[in-house]
């Protein structure tokens, strides 16, 4: 019977090892690699030297047409691009890369949750707009009814500020305001600065917009640890302006400083 017992013992110590290797696997297997370019573009200089060896390793994927404005049935397509495991010929074509030919597990493709590109499809006329003809990485978007126009609002980044490789949402941001009326793309920007947070004044058109301050020039903000401040982007003139007067700013950090204030 002792012998048995451990017989038994044995086997629910196999099975039970074996069970946990199997989950391993299974959670290897489908778990994404390569996350840190999945949520970003491929920087210039990468993309330079992938071009030089005539391969690439980040493909085109559009996502499912999502419908804005109602009326007139005008959707925005977002675009991606999904991070191969490891470069492939760039000879190739989009549909080559799918299914239809024959690839290991190992060269699967995982989507990615920014955007390369947006595109305004009026589906009334049959016609598509490219927002952007430029290598840019985008943040989610965010449709804003008015009256008498739709304004789909976004961030996005177009530059490897801080040289990690990538262009994403961690490098300087500059943000997007699409007008479905004019067919026209605003920028809002400040030099060495990032978007951080936005909001429309209530009943307006215009923005109160919360920049960071890359104090430390490393090409990225880091919020809670570098300053930040708000200005007003007023949408009919296209300027930003400070909301706080510039003698305030001064009296407020003298405060802050411990130094008397004018």
């Amino acid at each position: 019977q002792r012998l048995l017992a451990v017989f038994g013992t044995l086997a629910v110590i196999f099975l039970a090892g074996a069970m946990l290797i199997s989950l391993f696997v299974f959670v290897s297997d489908i778990w994404p690699r390569g996350r840190d370019t999945q949520d970003g573009l491929l920087s210039d200089d990468q993309v330079a030297n992938l071009q030089q060896e005539g391969k690439r390793k980040q493909i085109v994927s559009y996502g499912m047409p999502d419908l804005i404005d109602t009326i007139n049935l005008v959707y925005v397509v977002p675009v991606a691009a999904q991070t191969l495991e490891r470069p492939e010929e760039a000879i190739m074509g989009l549909l080559d890369t799918y299914p239809s030919r024959s690839f290991s597990k190992k060269e699967r493709y995982y989507s990615s949750s920014r955007f390369t590109n947006l595109l305004i499809y009026d589906s009334k006329n049959e016609t598509v707009e490219q927002l952007f003809a430029q290598r840019v990485l985008t943040g989610m978007y965010y449709p804003t009814y008015f009256q008498d126009d739709i304004l789909l609002l976004f961030q996005f980044a177009d530059k490897d500020t801080n040289n990690d490789g990538t262009i994403n949402l961690d490098d300087y941001t500059t943000l997007g305001i699409y007008s479905f009326k004019n067919k026209e793309l605003l920028r809002v920007t400040y030099e060495d600065c990032t978007v951080w947070a936005y909001n429309f004044i209530e009943g307006s058109k215009d923005l109160l917009v919360m920049f960071g301050i890359d104090k430390d020039k490393n090409g990225q903000y880091h919020g809670g640890k570098e300053p930040s401040f708000v200005m007003r982007y007023h949408y009919q003139t296209r300027k930003l302006t400070e909301i706080v007067p510039k003698e305030m700013q001064d009296n407020l950090q003298r405060l802050v400083e411990g130094s008397e204030i004018k």
